[in-house]
C-alpha cells in the first residue's frame, strides 16, 4: 500500500474518534512508521486542554526529552504553571466600564448572520461534522499584500481581515458583517508557559460598504481592528449577555465565521532529526467557517475549517479562490470602488461563460423538431 495514502486514511480515522474527556485523558498519542526511517507521531488533544499557544510549549519540551531520554538522563524543564492559579486570575478580573460602553457602542443595533449560500438546507438543530481544505499563497502574493495594507496604513492582518469580510460580504451580499478573532489570553508572562485552553475571542464588526474606494475600506478596517484589540478585557459570553443577543438552536450568535493569523511554528528542533509540523485534519469543528491563515517565508498557507452539514469541500475551494482573488484587486487599485471587485478572475468567468454555452447534444437529425418534441412528450406525459 501507499505510505501516505494509508497516513492520510489513519489520520482521518483519528479525527473521527472521540476524546472522552468524562472517562479519559483529553490526550492521545500514536507513532505511525511510514518507512525505514520515516516516522509520524501523531498528537490529538481536545480544545479544553490545549490551544495553538500551548504548542509553541510543549514542542520544545518534548525535544527536550528526548534529547536527554537518549542520553539516559531527564531534562530539567521549569515547573509548569498552574492552571488553577490561571483560572481565579481570570475569575477575579472583571471588565473596565470603558471596555464594555465599547462593545455596547459598536453593538447599539444588532447586525443580522450574513445568508451565505450554502449546498445543504440547514438542519433544525446545528450539527457539528466538519472537514478542512488548505490552499496557498506564494511569497510573491504575501509581498503584494504587505505593500498593499502599508500603503494604506493597515497591518497584514488587518488586510486579510478586510479582503475576507469583502468577500463574505459579496457572497452573501450583506454589508455589515462580524468576523470571530481569536486572541491568546494568559495575562502575564508568569503564564506564557502555561498549556490549556486560554483562549477568547473578539466579535469585531465590519462595514461592507460597496460605495467606499478600497484605500478607505481599508483604513476604516485598520482602525476598526486596533480599537478592538485595546478593548479585548472582556469575554464574548459576557459579551453576549451584556448585548442582549438572541439565540437560535440552528445558528450561532453574533458570528458563525472566525478569522485568525498567526506565524509558522518555529518548528521541532532535535539533533540528528529532520523534523516537520503539520495540523491534522479536522472532522468536528465550532464555527461554520474558520479561516486559519499561517504565515511563513514560503507564503501563506490557507487552512478552512468548515461545517460538512452545510458546505462541500468544492464550495469552500472556490471561495478560498474568490478571497485570493479580491486580495489581488485590492492591490491592484486601491482607488476603485468595492462594488467593482469580481469574485473571479477574467479567465475564470470566460470559462464560466463557455461551460453555460456549451450545451450541444447530439439527436436524430432525420426527424423534425415537432416529432422530436411529441417523443419528448409520450415519454414524460406529465
Amino acid at each position: 500500500p501507499d505510505p501516505k495514502a494509508a497516513l492520510a486514511e489513519m489520520l482521518r480515522a483519528d479525527a473521527r474518534t472521540p476524546v472522552d474527556i468524562v472517562k479519559g485523558r483529553p490526550v492521545r498519542a500514536m507513532l505511525i512508521q511510514t518507512g525505514a526511517d520515516d516516522h509520524v507521531l501523531v498528537l490529538t488533544l481536545h480544545h479544553i486542554a490545549c490551544d495553538g499557544w500551548s504548542y509553541n510549549v510543549m514542542f520544545p519540551e518534548l525535544a527536550a526529552d528526548y534529547t536527554a531520554s537518549l542520553a539516559g538522563q531527564h531534562a530539567d524543564l521549569p515547573k509548569a504553571p498552574s492552571f488553577v492559579d490561571f483560572a481565579h486570575q481570570l475569575a477575579a478580573m472583571k471588565a473596565k466600564p470603558e471596555t464594555l460602553a465599547y462593545w455596547k457602542d459598536q453593538y447599539q443595533t444588532l447586525p443580522s448572520l450574513p445568508e451565505l449560500p450554502t449546498d445543504h438546507p440547514r438542519p433544525a438543530r446545528r450539527g457539528y461534522k466538519g472537514d478542512t481544505v488548505s490552499a496557498f499563497m506564494d511569497a510573491e502574493a504575501l509581498v503584494n499584500l504587505r505593500k498593499t495594507g502599508a500603503r494604506m496604513g493597515c497591518t497584514l492582518f488587518a488586510t486579510l481581515f478586510g479582503g475576507l469580510a469583502l468577500t463574505l460580504g459579496k457572497l452573501s451580499d450583506a454589508n455589515d458583517l462580524v468576523l470571530g478573532v481569536p486572541f491568546g489570553s494568559r495575562g502575564s508572562d508568569k503564564f506564557r508557559k502555561l498549556v490549556g485552553h486560554c483562549v477568547n475571542f473578539l466579535p469585531i464588526r465590519a462595514n461592507v460598504d460597496t460605495a467606499l474606494p478600497v484605500k478607505t475600506y481599508l483604513s476604516a478596517i485598520g482602525s476598526t481592528v486596533l480599537d478592538a484589540f485595546e478593548h479585548e478585557q472582556t469575554t464574548y459570553g459576557t459579551l453576549l449577555d451584556q448585548l442582549n443577543v438572541p439565540r437560535d438552536v440552528n445558528r450561532l450568535p453574533l458570528t458563525e465565521v472566525m478569522f485568525n493569523l498567526r506565524r509558522e511554528d518555529a518548528g521541532v528542533q532535535i539533533d540528528g532529526l529532520d523534523c516537520a509540523l503539520s495540523p491534522n485534519p479536522k472532522a468536528a469543528v465550532n464555527f461554520d467557517l474558520f479561516f486559519n491563515v499561517i504565515e511563513s517565508r514560503r507564503g501563506l498557507r490557507i487552512d478552512v475549517d468548515y461545517n460538512s452539514e452545510i458546505f462541500t469541500a468544492e464550495t469552500i475551494k472556490r471561495w478560498i479562490g474568490h478571497l485570493q482573488n479580491v486580495l489581488a484587486e485590492m492591490g491592484r487599485d486601491s482607488d476603485q470602488p468595492l462594488r467593482e471587485i469580481s469574485l473571479m478572475t477574467a479567465e475564470d468567468l470566460t470559462g464560466l461563460v463557455n461551460a453555460n454555452k456549451a450545451t450541444a447534444r447530439d439527436y436524430d437529425t432525420t426527424r423534425s423538431v415537432l416529432e422530436h418534441i411529441e417523443m419528448r412528450r409520450q415519454e414524460t406525459p406529465r
